[in-house]
């Protein structure tokens, strides 16, 4: 099915395609007999091209490995095949920098997609994973579908990235599957199988976002590219981050630090090596690229936003992501000062924090605002902190807010009354404030797991969208025939079976035709069955439009199609059959030196009681087709009542 959706994106003739010198190298490697010769010589033929690519070769290769000097030194060290996926890639970039899509911003696209090529190539060369090129290559190509959905459906794809703009928490892949029925890794993938690029390159990109753990039968090399494409696109979405975006993104950072095996000085050097160097390609392709704020400023920003009274929270000097994070808590009080003092506290733990005066405006604005946590004194004017908690879990935004009560010692006998409220938990006062935060704590790892079963709950909402997408495929793919676009048989039979069922019991007028391309044999065997293909779809088109919105038409056989006619008589139904015969005889077809037309021989048949089921209305249909044939063919005739046949001139 993603086959067929890409080879609709195909013949729109806009996805994005090598040109120049790429499109020369493409050819030639589709051509069985190609070798490194013939691509030096392809190549050589644009100096910048070849500069770039003995830039690439000596810049992937391990320390101690000399340098190229020459594209023929180059192929020969990193292959053919790499230098000629390179060359493609390259050529890419220079025809496609601008386009239709107003929301798509292709020069931060590109900007990524090197960022990601040099992350991938520094980060198989420093794990072993691999060839850096390969790595290269792929992470540069590995959004390359967002462009093409981007150029192929600009207005609609441009509607999605605003949608995605407006609210952060859309899905651009769903999104694009409910909209075109293939998202832009699946586009990417099958661009990169319809360039001839190592298979691997496809399934990684397509595995991007799945477990691997589990999955047997993915190759090794698909393993490791995928785990080299994921680490390079956290390190280019560093490199194009604006400052405090980068602050945001560092436990990400240490995380890709963690794969890689470094400590912080070692990751500064290589971090500040892959932006140098992306800086560098960007001049060398004409890209622009930005300033690559130092890490170990980023590392210190980040280091700052742990407050004092959150020191547990570090592990080997450093924020431990599972532990801490800044909540939303809305912090409930009527007395002023305890409500200053209990904001204060968390404020200094890093946490954004709203305040309520009571119940009343508390529960509004938690239905406004959704916090993650609530912290509520007990005994309030208006509605206490209990009849807060009962609103709250009565409300469908609030029943997975996280509840700490306040409570008074006096109140403490009465804390089984709050659990069976909804309280989540509760803090003696005058509370301590290392206990109330470690209360909030213990709240934050409630909210994680919440917030995990909303997201495998989303995932699952959106697999299940993609198996309806899928399901709506595979029938439209079980009862359409792949050539013409016209329903096949098995839908013929299966609503012809279902008109006759309705003739049975109204006894409305049913009628078929079965048309019959006169001489087909000869076009296939006189001009091959690349033409015979185009006739058939043309002349398919024609009798589309001839016919009246009722009708049915189907192909049903190599070169037999058949017309199903609803509370239609047989005069009707050979007039509709003349019709047809007459637009098939006028249209002059001209595809791949054919020039002429094609007639049709029409059978008409008419239900009546004489037949036993539809199978009997088919067989006469048929027979009338014979009939017109025996009679001269490019004609229309009719055996279930005497012949009734109209001239053939319009």
């Amino acid at each position: 099915m993603i086959r067929k959706q890409f080879d609709e994106l195909k013949n729109s003739g806009r996805l994005p395609s090598p040109s120049g010198i790429g499109l020369k190298i493409l050819r030639m490697t589709q051509s069985p007999s190609w070798d490194i010769s013939d691509l030096v010589s392809v190549v050589s033929a644009d100096p910048a091209l070849t500069s770039r690519i003995i830039k690439l070769a000596n810049s992937v290769q391990s320390a101690g490995v000399g340098t190229v000097g020459s594209l023929q030194d180059a192929a020969i060290r990193v292959g053919a095949r790499n230098v000629s996926n390179q060359a493609l890639s390259f050529s890419l970039i220079s025809g496609h920098r601008t386009g239709r899509c107003e929301e798509f911003d292709y020069d931060r696209f590109w900007a990524l997609s090197l960022a990601c090529g040099v992350a991938a190539g520094n980060v198989a060369k420093i794990l072993g994973l691999g060839s850096p090129m390969e790595a290269f290559t792929c992470a540069l190509l590995s959004k390359v579908g967002q462009l093409g959905l981007a150029s192929v459906h600009s207005n609609a794809y441009g509607e999605l990235l605003a949608a995605c703009k407006q609210d952060g928490s859309l899905d651009i892949a769903s999104l694009e599957n409910e909209r075109f029925a293939i998202n832009s890794r699946e586009v990417t993938a099958a661009l990169m199988e319809d360039w001839g690029m190592p298979e691997y390159f496809s399934e990684s990109i397509l595995y991007q976002r799945r477990s691997l753990a589990s999955d047997e039968s993915t190759s090794k090399k698909t393993i490791e590219l995928v785990l080299v494409l994921r680490m390079s696109a956290t390190l280019a979405e560093f490199c194009l981050a604006e400052e405090d975006e980068q602050v945001e993104m560092w436990p990400a950072m240490l995380r890709v630090r963690e794969d890689l095996g470094m400590d912080q000085p070692d990751f500064e050097a290589f971090s500040e090596e892959v932006g140098s160097e992306w800086q560098e390609w960007g001049q060398t392709l004409d890209l622009t690229t930005t300033d690559v704020t130092e890490l170990e400023l980023i590392a210190q920003r980040a280091e700052k936003t742990v407050p004092e009274s959150a020191e547990s929270l570090l592990v080997d000097g450093e924020i431990d992501p599972d532990k801490f994070r800044a909540l939303r808590i809305l912090a409930v009080d009527d007395e002023p000062v305890s409500l200053r003092v209990l904001a204060g506290q968390l404020k200094i733990a890093g946490h954004e924090v709203l305040m309520a005066k009571d119940g009343e405006e508390a529960l509004a604005m938690t239905l406004e605002c959704n916090p993650h946590i609530v912290i509520s004194d007990w005994m309030m004017p208006n509605m206490d902190g209990l009849e807060l908690c009962k609103a709250l879990r009565r409300a469908q935004a609030g029943r997975s807010v996280y509840f700490l009560l306040l409570t008074g010692r006096d109140e403490e006998d009465r804390v089984v009354e709050a659990f069976e409220a909804g309280i989540d938990d509760y803090v003696a006062k005058p509370f301590n404030s290392k206990i109330l935060l470690a209360r909030v704590r213990a709240g934050l790892r409630l909210v994680n797991l919440r917030e995990q079963v909303d997201l495998e709950q989303l995932t699952q909402r959106e697999k299940t969208a993609e198996l309806g997408v899928l399901t709506r495929q595979l029938r439209e793919a079980a009862f359409t025939d792949p050539l013409t676009g016209l329903p096949n048989r098995r839908f013929s039979m299966d609503r012809l079976d279902a008109e006759w069922e309705c003739w049975v019991k109204s006894k409305q007028e049913l009628s078929v035709i079965m048309i019959d391309i006169d001489f087909f044999k000869a076009v296939n065997d006189n001009h091959g069955h690349d033409v015979g293909d185009a006739v058939l779809c043309e002349t398919a088109d024609v009798m589309k439009k001839a016919l009246r919105d009722g009708d049915i038409l189907a192909r049903i056989g190599g070169e037999e199609f058949l017309v199903i006619c609803p509370e239609t008589d047989t005069a009707g139904a050979l007039k509709c059959a003349e019709r047809v015969r007459q637009a098939v005889e006028g249209n002059i077809i001209e595809p791949g030196g054919f020039d002429g037309h094609v007639t049709i021989s029409a059978g008409v048949s008419t239900a009546d009681d004489s037949m036993v089921d539809a199978y009997a209305l088919l067989k006469a249909a048929d027979e009338a087709v014979y009939a017109a044939k025996a009679d001269g063919r490019n004609c229309s005739r009719t055996i279930s009542r005497p012949p009734m046949e109209l001239p053939r001139s319009a």
